[in-house]
């Protein structure tokens, strides 16, 4: 399976590590091929089954709202 550098950046900021996000976006290579690349995944704490839905993975955490309860 072939995923986008893009693809890894905007699954990382959607869960809100931004930090992270940015050192992805310029130290990973346009595209990578898995399961080859998995450790460079693993390195900015994506699993590939993250990337296979269509929601992020919130490391086994809800999701929360505005008012900071979890959604229903």
């Amino acid at each position: 399976m072939r995923v986008s550098k893009q693809q890894v950046v905007e699954f990382i900021r959607e869960r809100g590590d931004g930090d992270r996000a940015d050192r992805a976006e310029s130290e990973l290579p346009d595209h990578l091929d898995l399961p080859a690349d998995e450790a460079k995944l693993l390195g900015y704490g994506v699993s590939p089954i993250d990337l296979a839905g269509d929601e992020p993975d919130h490391g086994g955490a809800s999701p929360r709202g505005e008012s900071g309860e979890a959604a229903e």
